[in-house]
């Protein structure tokens, strides 16, 4: 996100776009994609593939370590307070 400018300005922002602001820079700086969970001790991508019909496919990214852990119960919280 850049914002720039030579004047003051003054922006309100909601609880939930905070919210959402702020999943998406943890995100980016931990490379954690929206798409992941835990499963079974593994950090999975949900991927929805698109045919005749669309069907989600499942993923295994690596074994979940404890950051994972933090990021993924993270992003449940925050992502339910958002909304």
């Amino acid at each position: 996100m850049k914002i720039t400018g030579k004047q003051e300005v003054e922006i309100e922002i909601s609880e939930g776009q905070r919210h959402l602001i702020a999943l998406d820079y943890i995100s980016e700086l931990f490379e954690w994609d929206t798409d992941y969970f835990i499963e079974d001790g593994w950090v999975i991508k949900r991927e929805i593939a698109h045919t005749s019909h669309s069907f989600e496919m499942k993923t295994k990214v690596r074994k979940a370590g404890k950051q994972d852990q933090y990021l993924y119960d993270m992003f449940k919280t925050l992502k339910r307070q958002s909304f």
